[in-house]
Order: structure tokens, then sequence, then C-alpha cells
């Protein structure tokens, strides 16, 4: 007997399964991970900007630096630039760790809750994702750009900006107090822009495992349909596709970096109608 046949018969002979809860469960734990990679992101960057800090501070107290050109005179400069580009470095290798690890933990969680859920809805038993899918979703790209791509980005933009500090701080003769608060300023601006980049990978890792399902199991699901959190922050990009079904191409997911919206399979419409609500009774069907 198909799957679809099986389905259907157990519809038929079964009250319909509350399947928003379990899927709102699943969504819950997706939110957890998130802010668990923000609080992990939040404390590598302060860990690596209070090291930069206590790099400058050092240097000017060690050598008594009061201005760019005592810098320039004891000819140190360029070494402190190289310390603080290690540490730099250091902190980056770290992030694109973290956002490896977090990106397949997401990805196993999402289609194992996805699994679970409709497994227990539909009465037929779904598998988890198969390797090759898995192996090939590591080195998936997040909004057009890998993982390594993003977070050398995030090192050079960081770099670049801690040296500019700390070349007007010296320039304009600023204590080393003052020079701290501005390492401190764009170390903030850089924490801002990683846990951006690790928010939109944990959305990214869930749509692409509830995508990986739809196609591991098409012989009962045709499409996904889209939702998308709706309050003052919904942008004018997910506003108009909250609740939008998709059955041939589905748009960017995530759509954006910050992007909050989700992604859950649809099965055919008399099946889907079942799962929403909409009746609970279906035509069951026998085997051919």
């Amino acid at each position: 007997m198909k799957r679809k046949t099986r389905i259907k018969n157990y519809l038929k002979n079964n009250p319909p399964v509350n399947l928003r809860k379990d899927i709102n469960a699943a969504y819950k734990r997706t939110d957890a991970a998130d802010k668990d990679a923000q609080r992990q992101i939040d404390r590598m960057y302060t860990n690596a900007i209070d090291a930069l800090i206590g790099k400058i501070t050092g240097f000017q107290e060690r050598y008594k630096i009061t201005s760019y050109a005592d810098a320039k005179k004891y000819g140190r400069l360029q070494s402190l630039f190289e310390a603080l580009d290690e540490r730099i470095n250091g902190l980056s290798l770290e992030q694109r760790k973290l956002l490896g690890l977090q990106r397949i933990k997401t990805f196993k969680t999402a289609y194992a809750d996805t699994s679970e859920a409709y497994s227990g809805a539909l009465g037929v038993s779904f598998g988890g994702p198969n390797k090759k899918a898995l192996e090939a979703f590591k080195e998936m790209p997040v909004l057009g750009a890998d993982i390594k791509s993003l977070t050398d980005q995030q090192r050079r933009n960081l770099a670049n900006r801690v040296r500019r500090e700390v070349t007007q701080g010296l320039v304009l003769g600023e204590s080393p107090l003052t020079i701290a608060r501005r390492i401190a300023k764009a170390g903030k601006i850089a924490r801002h822009h990683a846990v951006a980049l690790a928010r939109t990978n944990v959305i990214a890792a869930h749509g692409q495992a509830v995508l990986n399902f739809k196609e591991d199991n098409k012989d009962v699901f045709t499409g996904v349909r889209w939702f998308t959190q709706l309050d003052e922050r919904t942008c004018p990009i997910c506003a108009p596709r909250h609740l939008r079904s998709y059955y041939k191409q589905v748009p960017d997911h995530p759509a954006h970096f910050n992007c909050r919206c989700a992604l859950n399979p649809i099965a055919e419409p008399a099946i889907q109608k079942v799962l929403d609500g909409q009746t609970s009774r279906i035509k069951p069907e026998v085997a051919a």
C-alpha cells in the first residue's frame, strides 16, 4: 500500500492531531539555538575586544606613547597592528567554527522535529536526513555567500576599524582610556554584525531542513508554506509572503540578514485541510 494511501486511511480513522503545537515547539527550539549562538558570539567578541584593549593600553604605557609621532619614533606601531590582527584572526576562526557547528546541529534538530511532528500527525514513519544532503548543507551559502567569505569580511572590517581608531587616537594624543573607548565602540558594531550572521545562519539551517524533508518525502509533501513574524519589526519583503504556499520555486530563505521567517512543509490539499483543521474527515482510499 502506498504511503499516501496509508495516510488518508489513517486520517479517516483517527482524530486530527494538533500539529501546530508540535511545530511551535520546534520553532521554540530553533529560537533557543539562536539565543544560545548569540550569547556565545557576544562572549567571544567581548573577550576579544578586552584583549585588544589590553594590548593597546599596554603598548602605550610600556613605551610612554602619547602621540602618533611617538609611536612612529619607536617603530613599534606596525608590531602592535600585527598583534591586534593576530587576535582578530583568532576571533574569526572561533566564529567560523561556532557557525559551522551551529548550522549542522540546527539542521539535524529541525529535521528531526519536523519528521517527528508529521509522523505523529499522519500515522506513518518519516526518517532522518540522508548523509549526502547533510554534507552538501555544510558548504551551502547564506544569502549568496559561504560562511568563510562572510566571516572573512567581518574580520577585515573589524581589523580596519581597529587600526583606524588606534591611529586617530594616537594622532589626537588621546589617553589609553579614551582609545579603549574607541575600540569598545568598534567592537560593539562588529559584535552586532556577528550576532546578525549567527541568527541568519540558524534560520537558514531550519529552512533548509524543512526543504530537505519535503524533497525526501515528495510522495507526500508537495510544497512549503511561508510563515512571517508579524510585529513592528516585520519588513516589506516578508510581510506579503505570510502564509503563502510555494510549490515549484521557493523564494530565497532567509530573505535577508536578521530574517525571522520560517518554512513548513505542506501536503496535497485533501491531507493538508485536515492538518490545517479545516476538516476532520477525509475520504478513505483502498490499496490498488
